[in-house]
């Protein structure tokens, strides 16, 4: 029988998927071989930059991330874009293209105050 090498696909868990770590989740597969595989799970926040990537390894950052007390993704997680600007009073417009466009402005207003958490400074847009 011949294997399948899942490399740049994506995985969607299903349903009835009861590991806490893969529920609800879409995952890209990066690397899968008869070794191993490896994927960034692509619709769920995390806290890892590629700046603290190299001042800690991976493992170390997801021992200690507790999702729900962290400033931005405690928020994401417990009322989406809306809980950002609510819990930080964060001046608003009306409407907006979705859900994701929110978030990016909410994100973008919060910077300052959380420069560890929201980087890097190129996917605000700034120094390209």
């Amino acid at each position: 029988m011949d294997s399948v090498n899942l490399t740049n696909h994506f995985l969607i868990a299903m349903p009835g998927m009861a590991d806490p770590h893969f529920s609800k989740t879409l995952t890209l597969i990066c690397e899968h071989s008869d070794k191993g595989a490896i994927g960034l799970v692509v619709n769920k926040p995390i806290d890892v930059t590629l700046g603290n990537l190299f001042e800690q390894p991976l493992q170390e950052i997801w021992a200690g991330f507790d999702p729900d007390s962290h400033p931005i993704t405690g928020a994401l997680l417990h009322g989406g874009p809306v809980e950002l600007v609510e819990r930080y009073h964060i001046p608003h417009a009306e409407q907006y293209a979705d859900a994701c466009h929110l978030c990016y402005e909410a994100r973008r207003a919060l910077r300052q105050q959380f420069p560890d958490y929201l980087a890097p400074d190129q996917m605000y847009g700034v120094g390209l």
